[in-house]
C-alpha cells in the first residue's frame, strides 16, 4: 500500500508572503517525499506553482486518494449551506434526521457538533475507510456521550451531517449539490471512488481529485472562500 503525500501549499493568510523555498530546499522535500513512496509533490507560493514532482506511477492526471483530506469539502459544504439558507450551524440537526427526535442525546445534537465531532454519535473506527456502514446505519448506533461534552476523531460525525444536509437539500443529492456548488465553481474532478454500505460517498475519506485540483482547492481556502470570479459567499 503506497503512501500519497502531495500537497505542500507555503504561502499564508498574512499580508506579508514569506520568500519562496530555495531549490535545493524543494528538491530535498521531493526526495523524501518519494523515498516514503509518495506519488506527487506539488508545491504552491502565493497562489502559483512553483514545484511540481511525480514519483511511483503518479502523474499530473492521476486521481489520487484524499483520504481524510476528503472532511475539508464536508466543512465547506457546510458554509455554502449556511449561505444559501438550507441550515443554520446551531440548530438541531434532529430537524432533518427526525429518527433522533426519540432519543435524550441525539435530539440535541446540532449541525455544528456533528462537524466538530463533538456530537456524541460514535466516531468510526481510523483505518477502515472502506468499510463503512450505511449513513441510517451510523445514525442508529448507540452515543457514547452526550452533545458536546468530548471530541472524538472519526468519519462518522461528518457522514451523519452529510445525511442531515442530503435531507436538508430535497431533491438535490449531497453529492449533486457538492459538484454545483463547489467543484464546478473552482474547475475542478473529485470523484467519490469509496462509498457507504447504502451507496452514498463516503466523505470522511472517499475522495479522489488530482495533486493539482487539490492545490486549486488549498489555493481557494487560503484565499478564504475566493477563486477568481468565484466567491462562496456568492451563491451560483
Amino acid at each position: 500500500m503506497h503512501l500519497s503525500i502531495w500537497l505542500t501549499c507555503l504561502a499564508c493568510l498574512a499580508h506579508e508572503v514569506p520568500a519562496a523555498p530555495s531549490p535545493a530546499a524543494l528538491k530535498a522535500a521531493a526526495d523524501y517525499n518519494a523515498s516514503h513512496r509518495g506519488q506527487a509533490l506539488v508545491v504552491l507560493h502565493d497562489g502559483q506553482v512553483i514545484y511540481e514532482r511525480y514519483d511511483h506511477g503518479g502523474a499530473p492526471d492521476r486521481l489520487q486518494m484524499l483520504a481524510s483530506g476528503s472532511k475539508s469539502f464536508i466543512g465547506v459544504a457546510a458554509v455554502a449551506a449556511v449561505q444559501d439558507g438550507i441550515l443554520r450551524l446551531d440548530d438541531p440537526a434532529c430537524e432533518a434526521i427526525t429518527e433522533c427526535k426519540g432519543d435524550p442525546n441525539k435530539a440535541k445534537i446540532t449541525y455544528r457538533h456533528l462537524l466538530t465531532m463533538t456530537s456524541g454519535l460514535q466516531p468510526g473506527e481510523r483505518g477502515k475507510a472502506n468499510q463503512i456502514p450505511s449513513w441510517k446505519e451510523i445514525i442508529a448506533r448507540p452515543t457514547t456521550g452526550k452533545p458536546g461534552e468530548q471530541f472524538q476523531y472519526g468519519p462518522y460525525h461528518l457522514l451523519a451531517f452529510a445525511y442531515a444536509l442530503e435531507r436538508k437539500l430535497g431533491k438535490e443529492s449531497l453529492e449533486a449539490y457538492l459538484q454545483r456548488r463547489i467543484f464546478e465553481p473552482l474547475d475542478i474532478k473529485v470523484e467519490w471512488r469509496i462509498r457507504c454500505a447504502d451507496g452514498h460517498p463516503q466523505v470522511g475519506g472517499g475522495a479522489f481529485p488530482t495533486a493539482r485540483d487539490w492545490t486549486r482547492f488549498g489555493e481557494f481556502i487560503r484565499q478564504q472562500g475566493r477563486w477568481g470570479e468565484n466567491s462562496l459567499s456568492k451563491p451560483s
